[in-house]
């Protein structure tokens, strides 16, 4: 758009001069639009690479940097030289089903037949929610549930091959409290705690 404006005289002569209000207009538009589009594209980038935490999982930071372990509010991940996975918190319920196997016999020989529960979960130690980030980051829940169910199926094995056939039916609590504390300690290699395990 262009407008003739600003009548001036010289040497007694009528002069126009043009002014382009159309092009400072247009570059002013392009200006805004060019603000606009970049600040959409760091919000979107901001929003892609933020990765909130819950309160019933941990976030494992992995990459440049190394690993880092976040337990509340949210990291910002870094694309292509970082990556970030989650570690449940929530416990997670295992049975242990002893009844047909047949290698479950106690001390002096007699099959005994056992049925067992147990609860677990991701350790609240720092020190070994470090070694659960190492050791079972690859893992889904069922895999380090089959883990854990493994330790404490062979823990119930051999805390009833020690015990004495009689000693099995008058103190459960015992065999309970023994394969409890040889398995937390096979657990805590693997980050995670033992809540309860109970026989049935």
């Amino acid at each position: 758009v262009y407008i003739k404006i600003g009548i001036y005289f010289i040497s007694g002569e009528i002069k126009y001069r043009n002014i382009n209000y159309g092009e400072e207009n247009m570059f002013l538009g392009l200006g805004v639009s060019l603000i606009i589009f970049l600040g959409i594209i760091l919000i979107g980038g901001a929003v892609l690479i933020y990765r909130k935490c819950p309160n019933d999982v941990i976030l494992v930071k992995y990459g440049l940097g190394g690993n880092k372990i976040i337990t509340s509010n949210g990291t910002f991940i870094l694309p292509i030289v970082q990556g970030c996975k989650k570690l449940n918190l929530k416990p997670m319920n295992i049975d242990i089903d002893l009844r047909e196997d047949s290698n479950v016999v106690s001390n002096d020989k007699i099959r005994v037949v056992v049925e067992a529960d147990a609860t677990f979960a991701i350790s609240s130690s720092p020190e070994e929610r470090v070694i659960a980030s190492h050791r079972l980051l690859s893992f889904n829940d069922n895999e380090i549930c089959a883990l854990a169910k493994e330790i404490l199926t062979g823990q119930t094995r051999t805390i009833i091959s020690e015990m004495e056939f009689e000693d099995l039916l008058q103190d459960r609590v015992l065999l309970m409290t023994k394969v409890s504390e040889n398995a937390e300690k096979e657990l805590s290699k693997l980050g995670l705690d033992l809540i309860n395990y109970n026989i049935k």
